[in-house]
């Protein structure tokens, strides 16, 4: 009697199925730990990012005994330019600040052909979930939007004074304070940081997603200084650092922010003192926008002496504002 040979045995309908459960539960079980992996590289890249923003801040001070005005305008020149076009030959970017042509409506209209569509890698959060976009102004389209700014300061809530040198000016929407270090039109130097270059921030993050409410959806604009005119626009007089009486009302002085509310906060608000207005384009003329990122649970700032530090959403108001504020003799506290 022939015997036949046996065919090999394949798999049941059972077995094939325990595989690819077993399979779904490894990669369920990769996935965060892949997830967690990217999101500590590209906290390490925004970290790396505010160092050569520091870097070139302080290679800005080295050249002119100053740091940078947090933004530059006059009542004969306006928003001629931010601090982020200032420390442009310093982030290898001489080029693009040699044809900078500082002039009234600099930052405005005047450069706008030349800046549309320049990219600087270092002033984006690779974290940041809001559209890696360009301004949105028709009279200044497609200049970048940056996800760091200037920290003028900060104020109590009612917008009073919070301490320090700190010239209060009220806005149409909001506050702005000159006890920081990046003060429009002002040119702070390391004498001036009596609380110690590393007690004092300097920049910050402002890249976070706003919601409608606690727990409600996003809005539909962006909250981001630079949302409208992009990362040039300047001050609409000469405000705070020199205080005029020409600078008041709807008049923003852009890139940069004064500390009123909480590390994070995101919900606007229809109470225009507030500096959190929601409306399109309240990023721009609300000078509290303050910061915030989509790291989960804080902020990265920049310290004066060129750290930088992740701050909680928890820390209190009170230690928060002492690290903004470059003179208040209060003691800095735990962040």
């Amino acid at each position: 009697m022939t015997n036949r040979p046996s065919r090999p045995r394949g798999f049941t309908l059972i077995e094939l199925l325990v595989v690819i459960a077993i399979i779904a539960i490894l990669i369920a079980l990769l996935l965060p730990a892949v997830q967690q992996a990217r999101e500590a590289a590209r906290r390490t890249q925004c970290r790396n990012n505010l160092k050569q923003l520091g870097l070139a801040l302080h290679n800005y001070h080295d050249a002119h005994k100053v740091f940078p005005p947090g933004s530059v305008g006059s009542n004969t020149s306006l928003y001629t330019c931010s601090w982020l076009v200032l420390i442009l030959p310093y982030v290898d970017q001489a080029t693009v600040y040699n044809k900078y042509n500082f002039v009234s409506y600099g930052g405005y209209t005047v450069n706008n052909a030349m800046l549309r569509g320049v990219v600087i890698p270092g002033f984006r959060c690779p974290t940041n979930s809001l559209p890696d976009g360009m301004s949105v102004y028709s009279n200044s389209p497609d200049v970048m939007i940056p996800d760091y700014v200037g920290i003028t300061g900060a104020v109590m809530p009612d917008g009073s004074s919070a301490g320090g040198s700190s010239a209060v000016r009220t806005m149409t929407y909001g506050h702005i304070a000159s006890n920081g270090t990046l003060v429009p039109n002002a040119r702070i130097n390391m004498a001036k940081l009596v609380d110690g270059s590393s007690n004092t921030f300097m920049v910050g993050e402002q890249c976070k997603r706003w919601v409608t409410s606690a727990g409600g959806s996003y809005i539909s604009y962006d909250m981001r200084g630079g949302y409208y005119f992009g990362f040039a626009m300047g001050a609409y007089s000469n405000t705070v650092g020199i205080p005029a009486d020409g600078w008041s009302g709807d008049m923003p002085s852009c890139m940069v922010t004064t500390i009123k509310h909480p590390v994070g906060h995101n919900i606007p608000s229809s109470t225009t003192s507030d500096g959190i207005m929601n409306s399109a384009g309240a990023g721009y003329r609300s000078q509290n926008v303050g910061v915030g990122s989509d790291h989960a649970g804080g902020v990265h700032m920049l310290r004066c002496d060129g750290s930088v530090q992740f701050v909680s959403e928890n820390v209190s108001m009170q230690t928060f504002r002492n690290y903004c504020i470059r003179d208040d003799g209060n003691v800095a506290g735990e962040l």
